[in-house]
């Protein structure tokens, strides 16, 4: 039995400096020290260009415009605007 690593598909050179990488290890981070897998996801608001949801400590928001704004009311914060 063979097995492959990263290597073999000619993944073992990411570039650490590029923003992608950057901002992965940054979600990351903030994974592991709010350990957000012990809560549950709670979705505050959705449409079709913008979907929030909280998951412990964290608000999450995720959009397709970047002009876009929303005012989102119901997440248990402070106010938000994004």
């Amino acid at each position: 039995m063979t097995y492959l690593t990263e290597s073999h598909y000619g993944m073992d050179n990411y570039n650490i400096k590029s923003s992608l990488y950057q901002l992965i290890a940054k979600v990351n981070n903030i994974k592991k020290t709010f350990k957000i897998w012990n809560s549950k996801i709670v979705q505050r608001y959705a449409d079709e260009n913008f979907y929030p949801f909280t998951r412990g400590n964290i608000l999450a928001c995720f959009k397709n415009e970047i002009s876009l704004k929303r005012t989102i009311t119901d997440h248990g914060f402070f106010q938000i605007i994004f």
